[in-house]
């Protein structure tokens, strides 16, 4: 059965900068075609779904796979990093959910939504973002319902939280000191093809995280 890596991106022409990054260490089979999405825009959610759908069905593809709900904005008011963070996060999940079939994942991005890294003393680390962190708190809250709907449900549709780490990107200042992304979606990748695994659990590379 073929696959077909997609990636969704407010913006096509980043995408393929982004891309072309790690073509030298993707192999041609993986190539991801990349979707318009903007997750704070329900037209551009409900159009991403509609050409997910279709390219599904061309494909003769029976749904899809994964979900991996990483988009995120760590800067900005409240309003705009709730917006994406959560509620557009949210919309989104909604949106694809009857596109993924029985044994399939959706994978939400939340490191620094652990509540127990802020309550420990010494603390791990200073509140730098503090409405990035709450959001994805939230987003945890949300998992956990998610993964409890679909277990009742009978769906066979697991969903985690995944911790890449501290990676290289745009979205934080550690462009140049934070690890690869390409080791970081390790865990991502991991998961993505665990199936029959454990539902609302917690994880990074190292094993099972803390809430």
């Amino acid at each position: 059965m073929s696959h077909l890596p997609l990636t969704g991106s407010r913006k096509l022409a980043s995408a393929e900068e982004a891309l072309a990054k790690f073509a030298s260490d993707i192999h041609p089979s993986s190539t991801a075609a990349t979707v318009r999405l903007d997750i704070t825009d329900a037209t551009s959610i409900q159009n991403a779904h509609d050409v997910v759908a279709k390219t599904l069905k061309e494909r003769n593809l029976p749904g899809l796979d994964v979900l991996v709900n990483n988009a995120a904005i760590a800067a900005g008011t409240p309003e705009a990093v709730y917006a994406t963070n959560v509620i557009g996060t949210a919309r989104l999940k909604d949106a694809f959910l009857p596109l993924i079939p029985k044994g399939g994942s959706i994978l939400n991005s939340s490191g620094l939504g652990s509540n127990t890294r802020f309550c420990q003393r010494p603390a791990i680390m200073p509140p730098t973002y503090p409405y990035y962190s709450s959001s994805k708190a939230a987003l945890n809250s949300l998992t956990v319902q998610w993964a409890l709907d679909e277990e009742q449900k009978g769906s066979g549709i697991r969903v985690i939280l995944i911790c890449p780490g501290l990676n290289a990107m745009n979205l934080n200042s550690y462009v140049e000191a934070g690890a690869s992304p390409a080791d970081g979606c390790k865990v991502i990748v991991k998961e993505a093809l665990t199936k029959d695994g454990k539902t609302s659990i917690f994880v990074h590379k190292g094993g099972e995280h803390l809430w």
